[in-house]
Protein backbone atom coordinates (compact mmCIF):
# COMPACT_ATOMS: atom_id res chain seq x y z
CA UNK A 1 0.00 0.00 0.00
CA UNK A 2 1.39 3.38 -1.00
CA UNK A 3 1.66 6.02 1.75
CA UNK A 4 -0.88 8.84 1.52
CA UNK A 5 0.14 12.42 2.22
CA UNK A 6 -2.04 14.25 4.76
CA UNK A 7 -4.43 16.79 3.29
CA UNK A 8 -4.52 18.84 6.51
CA UNK A 9 -2.55 18.99 9.77
CA UNK A 10 -4.07 20.63 12.85
CA UNK A 11 -1.99 20.81 16.04
CA UNK A 12 -3.81 21.24 19.32
CA UNK A 13 -2.14 22.82 22.33
CA UNK A 14 -4.19 23.31 25.47
CA UNK A 15 -4.30 24.59 29.03
CA UNK A 16 -1.03 26.48 28.91
CA UNK A 17 -1.99 28.71 31.88
CA UNK A 18 0.41 31.58 31.24
CA UNK A 19 1.16 33.17 34.61
CA UNK A 20 1.30 29.82 36.40
CA UNK A 21 4.36 28.20 37.96
CA UNK A 22 2.82 24.80 38.67
CA UNK A 23 4.50 23.02 35.78
CA UNK A 24 7.07 20.25 35.95
CA UNK A 25 10.27 21.39 37.67
CA UNK A 26 8.27 24.41 38.89
CA UNK A 27 9.07 25.96 35.50
CA UNK A 28 7.31 29.11 34.40
CA UNK A 29 4.38 28.44 32.04
CA UNK A 30 5.76 30.91 29.49
CA UNK A 31 8.97 28.87 29.22
CA UNK A 32 6.94 25.66 28.89
CA UNK A 33 4.86 27.19 26.10
CA UNK A 34 8.00 28.24 24.22
CA UNK A 35 9.19 24.65 24.53
CA UNK A 36 5.88 23.49 23.08
CA UNK A 37 6.18 25.97 20.21
CA UNK A 38 9.64 24.62 19.44
CA UNK A 39 8.23 21.07 19.46
CA UNK A 40 5.57 22.07 16.92
CA UNK A 41 8.23 23.64 14.71
CA UNK A 42 10.28 20.43 14.93
CA UNK A 43 7.47 18.17 13.70
CA UNK A 44 8.20 16.36 10.47
CA UNK A 45 4.95 17.73 9.05
CA UNK A 46 3.79 20.91 7.36
CA UNK A 47 1.37 22.19 10.02
CA UNK A 48 -1.57 24.14 8.62
CA UNK A 49 -2.90 25.58 11.88
CA UNK A 50 -2.38 25.47 15.64
CA UNK A 51 -5.42 25.80 17.89
CA UNK A 52 -4.99 26.46 21.62
CA UNK A 53 -8.09 25.09 23.31
CA UNK A 54 -8.53 27.37 26.30
CA UNK A 55 -7.08 28.21 29.68
CA UNK A 56 -4.60 30.37 27.86
CA UNK A 57 -3.87 32.44 30.96
CA UNK A 58 -3.95 31.59 34.65
CA UNK A 59 -5.63 34.80 35.84
CA UNK A 60 -6.91 36.40 32.62
CA UNK A 61 -4.54 39.37 32.92
CA UNK A 62 -3.35 41.55 30.06
CA UNK A 63 0.32 40.83 30.81
CA UNK A 64 -0.36 37.08 30.60
CA UNK A 65 -1.97 37.42 27.17
CA UNK A 66 0.96 39.54 26.02
CA UNK A 67 3.30 36.69 26.97
CA UNK A 68 1.00 34.18 25.27
CA UNK A 69 1.11 36.07 21.98
CA UNK A 70 4.88 36.61 22.23
CA UNK A 71 5.40 32.83 22.48
CA UNK A 72 2.82 31.81 19.86
CA UNK A 73 4.11 34.35 17.36
CA UNK A 74 7.23 32.16 17.11
CA UNK A 75 5.15 29.39 15.50
CA UNK A 76 5.94 28.65 11.84
CA UNK A 77 2.21 28.62 10.98
CA UNK A 78 -1.01 30.49 11.83
CA UNK A 79 -2.72 29.93 15.17
CA UNK A 80 -6.16 30.50 16.69
CA UNK A 81 -7.44 30.58 20.26
CA UNK A 82 -10.43 29.34 22.26
CA UNK A 83 -11.51 30.63 25.67
CA UNK A 84 -11.45 28.50 28.83
CA UNK A 85 -12.68 28.93 32.38
CA UNK A 86 -9.45 30.65 33.49
CA UNK A 87 -9.67 33.17 30.65
CA UNK A 88 -11.15 36.62 30.22
CA UNK A 89 -13.30 36.08 27.09
CA UNK A 90 -13.24 39.77 26.15
CA UNK A 91 -9.44 39.68 26.04
CA UNK A 92 -9.41 36.48 23.96
CA UNK A 93 -12.06 37.98 21.67
CA UNK A 94 -9.86 41.04 21.15
CA UNK A 95 -6.88 38.83 20.30
CA UNK A 96 -8.93 36.92 17.72
CA UNK A 97 -10.70 39.92 16.17
CA UNK A 98 -7.84 40.76 13.81
CA UNK A 99 -7.27 37.14 12.78
CA UNK A 100 -10.68 35.84 11.72
CA UNK A 101 -14.23 37.18 11.45
CA UNK A 102 -16.03 36.52 14.72
CA UNK A 103 -19.62 35.31 14.64
CA UNK A 104 -21.86 38.35 14.11
CA UNK A 105 -24.29 39.21 16.87
CA UNK A 106 -22.46 37.19 19.53
CA UNK A 107 -20.27 38.58 22.30
CA UNK A 108 -18.41 35.29 22.69
CA UNK A 109 -15.20 33.88 21.19
CA UNK A 110 -17.06 32.11 18.38
CA UNK A 111 -15.83 31.75 14.80
CA UNK A 112 -15.13 29.48 11.85
CA UNK A 113 -11.79 28.69 10.21
CA UNK A 114 -10.74 26.55 7.24
CA UNK A 115 -7.94 24.00 7.53
CA UNK A 116 -7.49 22.51 4.06
CA UNK A 117 -10.58 20.35 3.43
CA UNK A 118 -11.57 20.61 7.11
CA UNK A 119 -13.75 23.27 8.68
CA UNK A 120 -13.13 24.37 12.27
CA UNK A 121 -16.02 25.75 14.35
CA UNK A 122 -14.91 27.28 17.64
CA UNK A 123 -17.29 27.76 20.59
CA UNK A 124 -16.87 29.73 23.82
CA UNK A 125 -17.82 27.73 26.93
CA UNK A 126 -16.54 30.20 29.53
CA UNK A 127 -18.83 31.00 32.49
CA UNK A 128 -17.10 33.89 34.33
CA UNK A 129 -16.03 32.91 37.83
CA UNK A 130 -17.05 29.26 37.48
CA UNK A 131 -15.16 26.07 36.63
CA UNK A 132 -17.93 24.44 34.61
CA UNK A 133 -18.82 25.50 31.07
CA UNK A 134 -21.88 26.53 29.04
CA UNK A 135 -22.28 27.42 25.36
CA UNK A 136 -25.86 28.74 25.48
CA UNK A 137 -28.70 28.75 22.94
CA UNK A 138 -27.24 31.50 20.73
CA UNK A 139 -24.03 29.60 20.06
CA UNK A 140 -25.96 26.36 19.52
CA UNK A 141 -28.11 28.15 16.91
CA UNK A 142 -24.98 29.56 15.23
CA UNK A 143 -23.37 26.12 15.19
CA UNK A 144 -26.47 24.51 13.71
CA UNK A 145 -26.64 27.16 10.97
CA UNK A 146 -22.95 26.75 10.12
CA UNK A 147 -23.26 22.98 9.93
CA UNK A 148 -26.28 23.28 7.65
CA UNK A 149 -24.57 25.78 5.37
CA UNK A 150 -21.25 23.94 4.96
CA UNK A 151 -21.49 20.17 4.64
CA UNK A 152 -17.77 19.47 4.93
CA UNK A 153 -15.73 17.41 7.38
CA UNK A 154 -15.93 19.57 10.51
CA UNK A 155 -14.06 19.77 13.80
CA UNK A 156 -15.93 21.49 16.65
CA UNK A 157 -13.72 23.13 19.27
CA UNK A 158 -14.92 23.78 22.84
CA UNK A 159 -12.83 24.00 26.01
CA UNK A 160 -15.12 21.97 28.31
CA UNK A 161 -15.90 18.36 27.33
CA UNK A 162 -19.63 17.74 26.81
CA UNK A 163 -19.44 14.24 28.28
CA UNK A 164 -18.20 12.60 31.46
CA UNK A 165 -14.69 11.15 31.16
CA UNK A 166 -14.55 9.04 34.33
CA UNK A 167 -12.66 11.50 36.53
CA UNK A 168 -13.94 12.09 40.07
CA UNK A 169 -13.41 15.87 40.08
CA UNK A 170 -13.47 16.90 36.42
CA UNK A 171 -16.83 15.25 35.79
CA UNK A 172 -18.35 17.82 38.17
CA UNK A 173 -17.18 20.71 35.98
CA UNK A 174 -17.79 19.82 32.37
CA UNK A 175 -20.31 21.38 29.92
CA UNK A 176 -23.56 22.13 31.77
CA UNK A 177 -25.73 22.34 28.64
CA UNK A 178 -24.21 19.31 26.93
CA UNK A 179 -27.65 17.98 25.93
CA UNK A 180 -28.42 21.14 23.94
CA UNK A 181 -25.07 20.91 22.16
CA UNK A 182 -25.56 17.19 21.57
CA UNK A 183 -28.95 17.78 19.95
CA UNK A 184 -27.18 19.92 17.33
CA UNK A 185 -24.24 17.56 16.85
CA UNK A 186 -26.32 14.46 16.25
CA UNK A 187 -28.18 16.17 13.38
CA UNK A 188 -24.98 16.55 11.37
CA UNK A 189 -23.05 13.43 10.37
CA UNK A 190 -20.16 15.51 8.98
CA UNK A 191 -18.97 16.48 12.48
CA UNK A 192 -15.81 14.39 12.47
CA UNK A 193 -14.62 15.34 15.94
CA UNK A 194 -15.15 17.53 18.97
CA UNK A 195 -11.80 18.57 20.44
CA UNK A 196 -11.57 19.91 23.98
CA UNK A 197 -9.14 20.94 26.68
CA UNK A 198 -9.82 21.41 30.40
CA UNK A 199 -8.93 17.90 31.63
CA UNK A 200 -5.13 18.09 31.22
CA UNK A 201 -5.11 14.57 29.81
CA UNK A 202 -5.58 12.78 26.48
CA UNK A 203 -8.99 11.10 26.53
CA UNK A 204 -11.29 9.78 23.78
CA UNK A 205 -14.99 8.91 24.00
CA UNK A 206 -17.75 8.36 21.45
CA UNK A 207 -20.69 10.77 21.89
CA UNK A 208 -23.77 11.74 19.89
CA UNK A 209 -22.57 10.14 16.67
CA UNK A 210 -19.06 11.57 16.75
CA UNK A 211 -15.89 11.31 18.87
CA UNK A 212 -14.80 13.67 21.66
CA UNK A 213 -11.08 13.92 22.32
CA UNK A 214 -9.14 16.01 24.81
CA UNK A 215 -5.52 17.09 24.61
CA UNK A 216 -2.82 17.01 27.25
CA UNK A 217 -1.84 20.28 28.88
CA UNK A 218 1.17 22.18 27.62
CA UNK A 219 2.42 22.64 31.19
CA UNK A 220 1.03 20.04 33.65
CA UNK A 221 -1.08 16.88 33.58
CA UNK A 222 -3.79 15.83 36.01
CA UNK A 223 -3.59 12.29 37.30
CA UNK A 224 -6.45 9.86 36.57
CA UNK A 225 -9.09 9.56 39.29
CA UNK A 226 -11.41 6.70 38.41
CA UNK A 227 -12.95 6.06 41.86
CA UNK A 228 -15.59 8.52 43.13
CA UNK A 229 -13.50 9.12 46.26
CA UNK A 230 -10.16 9.38 44.45
CA UNK A 231 -8.02 12.38 45.46
CA UNK A 232 -7.11 15.04 42.93
CA UNK A 233 -3.40 14.81 42.07
CA UNK A 234 -0.98 16.23 39.55
CA UNK A 235 0.77 13.68 37.36
CA UNK A 236 4.47 13.36 36.55
CA UNK A 237 3.59 12.88 32.87
CA UNK A 238 5.26 15.26 30.45
CA UNK A 239 3.39 18.12 28.76
CA UNK A 240 2.05 17.20 25.35
CA UNK A 241 0.11 18.12 22.24
CA UNK A 242 -2.40 16.46 19.94
CA UNK A 243 -1.69 16.32 16.21
CA UNK A 244 -4.87 15.82 14.16
CA UNK A 245 -4.12 14.66 10.63
CA UNK A 246 -6.73 14.40 7.86
CA UNK A 247 -5.49 11.54 5.73
CA UNK A 248 -7.30 9.22 3.30
CA UNK A 249 -10.67 10.66 4.32
CA UNK A 250 -10.26 10.15 8.07
CA UNK A 251 -9.15 12.26 11.02
CA UNK A 252 -6.26 10.52 12.81
CA UNK A 253 -4.96 11.85 16.12
CA UNK A 254 -1.46 11.40 17.52
CA UNK A 255 -0.69 12.45 21.10
CA UNK A 256 2.93 13.54 21.38
CA UNK A 257 4.85 14.24 24.57
CA UNK A 258 6.89 17.42 24.77
CA UNK A 259 10.15 16.37 26.38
Amino acid sequence: MEPVAPAAVLVQLSDVHIGSRLGRRRADAYDELRRAVAAVAALDLAVDLVVVTGDLAEHGRAAEYAQLVAALDELPCPYVLAAGNHDDPSSVRALMADRLPLAPGLASVTYAADVGPLRLLVLDSCVPGRDHGRVGPEQCAWLDAELRAYVRPTVVVVHHPPVAIGHALLDTMFLADADALGAVIERHAHVERIICGHVHRAVAVRWRGTVVTTAPSGIRQFGPAFRPDAPFVLSDEAPGMAVHVWVAGALVTHVIAIE
